[in-house]
Formats: C-alpha cells, structure tokens, sequence
C-alpha cells in the first residue's frame, strides 16, 4: 500500500472511531459530572480537575483509536494481499474465439406456436493460452446467445479437440462443434447474426471460469439454399 493510500485509510478509521461510541462516552460522562458538579458542588478547583481528567481521557483515547486504526489498516492490506496471492496461484486463461463456419444442415422446421425455424451445425477455434504458472486442463464450455442482435438457440455443444494440459506461455488450439437454431421470418432465405456479443465461457481443472472473446467481425450464417 502506497503511503498516501496508507495515511488515507488510517485518516478514514480514526475518523469513524472518534465519531464512534468511546468519545462518546467520554463526552456524556464529562458532561453530567460536570452539571453534578455545578449544581452540588461549588467548588471551582474540582471542576478544573474534571476538565484535566477528561482532557488526559480524551488524549489517551486518542492515542488508542490511531493504534488500532493503524492494525485495522494492516488488516486491511493484508486481505488484499492474501487475495491477490489466492488469486495469482490460480491458471488466468485469455483466448480468442475465431473462424465460426457452418459444416452441416439439420433443415427446417416447423411448430404451430413459434413458426419456422431452421437448424445448422457450426465449428469454431479457441486459440488459448494460460498466464499463470499453474498448470490445468478444461473441463466445460458453455455458450449464451442471449446478447446476440437476433435470438437463437445453442445446442449439442461439444470440445471437438482439447489441449491436454495447458501450460504458461504456450498457445494452443481447440476446437468446438455446436447446433445453432433460429427461427424465421416469412420468406427468408438466409440468415447472418453478428456473434460479437455471444458469451463462451471455459471452465478449467479447478472449476474457475474464463470469459473467452469473440473476434470481431465474426458472423454466423444460416443459407437455407
């Protein structure tokens, strides 16, 4: 923690705590001993020492909220310390999703609520790599169109070939296969979405999830010829 950062996160716990329940105690307690005082009791001098006594309270209560703002602000940089490590010991998996291409066609179909819709398979590629020194495999892939410009529907997704361990620094390749059904508009011969906004998410050996980008420009086509 920088000493600015530092000085600012003491500044804003000794703050809350002089704000908090200790000077107010010290407060009320001066306070009716001093009207108990002025009202029983006439005697100058012991008023004065009530003054002083409250002024080395209020000292010393001081002294004790700096200290322990100080721990707290320890404890507070520890936590991210320990949570950026926790972090770091995890793999960091960064990839591109690319090349999306239509390879078969499950046709038209047809159903009285939702009209026509036509199906096709699609393949894509992963070039990955893992940033941190920890090993790990994939285990999981899933895919949300739900952002897409146009509505479809995803299925049947499968890791067609996967790395066996990924390694830092070393860029590998997968490949994924998926159906992709959209429903159509009357007469309508061929469907192109924009895929940019669709969310591939892997899941590695650990079971942590990395958000997988798609290149832009990457377009899925349904040509129903």
């Amino acid at each position: 923690m920088r000493l600015r950062e530092y000085l600012g996160t003491v500044g804003k716990l000794v703050g809350g705590r002089i704000s908090g329940w200790l000077f107010a105690i010290i407060s009320i307690g001066s306070l009716f001993t001093s009207a108990w005082l002025t009202h029983y009791n006439a005697d100058q001098k012991a008023a004065s020492n009530l003054l002083m006594w409250t002024a080395g309270f209020s000292l010393l209560a001081f002294v004790f909220v700096i200290f322990q703002a100080q721990y707290d602000a320890w404890c507070v940089e520890r936590k991210r310390y320990e949570d950026e490590a926790a972090k770091n010991v995890r793999p960091e998996l960064i990839g591109e999703a690319l090349r999306f291409e239509k390879y078969g066609s499950r046709g038209r179909a047809y159903d009285k609520e939702s009209g026509s819709s036509y199906s096709a398979h699609f393949k894509f590629a992963i070039h990955l790599c893992n940033h941190r020194d920890t090993p790990t495999n994939i285990r999981g892939i899933s895919l949300d169109p739900s952002a897409l410009p146009r509505a479809i529907s995803v299925s049947a997704i499968t890791m067609a070939t996967l790395p066996p361990v990924l390694q830092k620094g070393i860029n590998q390749t997968m490949l994924v296969t998926f159906d992709a059904t959209v429903p159509l508009k009357e007469q309508e011969n061929e469907v192109e979405i924009d895929i940019s906004q669709l969310i591939i998410r892997l899941v590695d050996g650990f079971g942590d999830s990395h958000l997988i980008a798609v290149r832009n420009g990457e377009r899925l086509v349904f040509a129903l010829a």
